[in-house]
């Protein structure tokens, strides 16, 4: 007798994960000249807590990542630390949609809570020299090889939604001396929202821009934009 062979396929396996990386508390210091004995410094400290969730099911799959950075600030140090940026934080959320290990679909959502930034002429200076000057303390050429991906046809949807409760920033004057107020800049009600399929995107940026100039006769701020 010759033995019967079933080659009904099995049906997809359904799963699901979850992982969790949380870093209560971090500081990252950009030296302007590491090997001196005492050099400006770019202070950043924050907190995150990342969170990585997926499902399969029936050869559909779906991916959400989140990240949360809490209690960023920044400060420039100089003999002594002086703040930048004051505490602020910032949500993003990335959803994915797959079939057959294909994507077809994501979005990605951010919200920012206020940002408050004060910065005098010789900060604007001395964050400059040390963007500039740091990357290229004991750096290391490394070659990479390029991979060339296989080229997809197919129409991916996608959808950016980011918005910005406020942005403060506030320019003073000590190139001459004693700092004096120069430029107060706001923006409130930011939101950017693009949308639509990959070969067709559409969106739109609005919000509200006002701008104060210090006026050194009358020592009061005149409105610049509004």
């Amino acid at each position: 007798a010759t033995p019967s062979v079933d080659e009904t396929p099995l049906p997809a396996q359904d799963g699901s994960m979850s992982v969790r990386v949380e870093v209560r508390a971090c500081e990252v210091l950009l030296v302007e000249d590491a090997a001196a004995q005492t050099s400006r410094m770019l202070s950043l400290r924050t907190g995150v807590l990342c969170s990585l969730d997926g499902k399969d099911s029936q050869g559909f799959s779906e991916q959400l990542l989140k990240v949360s950075v809490r209690d960023v600030e920044a400060a420039l140090i100089d003999g002594v630390e002086k703040s930048i940026l004051a505490p602020t934080s910032l949500q993003l959320n990335l959803e994915k949609r797959f079939a057959s290990s294909e994507l077809y679909d994501w979005r990605l959502t951010g919200d920012v809570s206020p940002l408050s930034l004060r910065l005098s002429y010789r900060d604007v200076l001395s964050v400059a020299s040390i963007a500039k000057k740091a990357p290229s303390a004991g750096s290391t050429s490394v070659q990479t090889e390029e991979v060339t991906q296989p080229k997809s046809n197919r129409v991916v949807t996608a959808s950016l939604k980011f918005d910005v409760s406020s942005i403060s920033v506030a320019l003073v004057d000590d190139a001459k001396g004693p700092a004096a107020p120069l430029v107060d800049l706001s923006l409130t009600d930011l939101s950017t929202n693009i949308n639509g399929p990959s070969t067709e995107l559409e969106g739109s940026i609005t919000t509200t821009l006002k701008a104060r100039a210090f006026d050194l006769r009358s020592l009061r701020f005149e409105p610049l934009v509004e």
